[in-house]
C-alpha cells in the first residue's frame, strides 16, 4: 500500500517464477521479515525508497541464487534449508546451555564444588 495525499492505494506486482516457488523458504522469509523492519519509516517515500533500494539491490538477487541453487542435484539443493536449521540448532542449543548456566552457576570465589 502507497499513501498518495490523503489516500491509500494498493499497487500489485508481478512476481518471478523464483518468488513464486520459494515464498515459504526459510531464510527468504528470515530476509522479509528483516526487511520490515530496517524499512525507514521517516516519510512515505522514504519509506518507499528504503524498500525498494533493498528488494533491487538485496532480495532479488537471493531470491535468484536460492532459486538456482534449488534447480541443483538433491544434495546441493537443499542448502538454504540445512542453513536455516543449523542457525535455529545453534540458537536452541545456547539457550539450553545459558539456562544450564544459570540454573547451576553460584559465583565465582565460591568452595563448594558444582557435582
Amino acid at each position: 500500500e502507497i499513501q498518495r495525499g490523503a489516500r491509500l492505494q494498493r499497487m500489485f506486482f508481478f512476481n518471478h517464477p523464483a518468488i513464486r516457488v520459494l515464498k515459504d523458504h526459510p531464510l527468504i522469509h528470515r530476509w522479509q521479515e528483516t526487511c520490515q523492519n530496517e524499512v525507514d519509516r521517516s516519510s512515505p517515500e522514504a519509506q518507499i525508497d528504503s524498500f525498494s533500494d533493498q528488494v533491487i539491490a538485496q532480495y532479488i538477487p537471493f531470491v535468484l541464487t536460492q532459486y538456482r541453487l534449488l534447480e541443483n542435484p538433491w544434495p546441493f539443493n537443499r542448502a538454504g534449508s540445512v542453513i536455516a536449521f543449523c542457525m535455529n540448532t545453534t540458537m536452541f542449543t545456547t539457550f539450553i546451555i545459558n539456562a544450564i548456566l544459570v540454573s547451576v552457576y553460584t559465583g565465582s570465589y565460591t568452595h563448594h564444588s558444582i557435582f
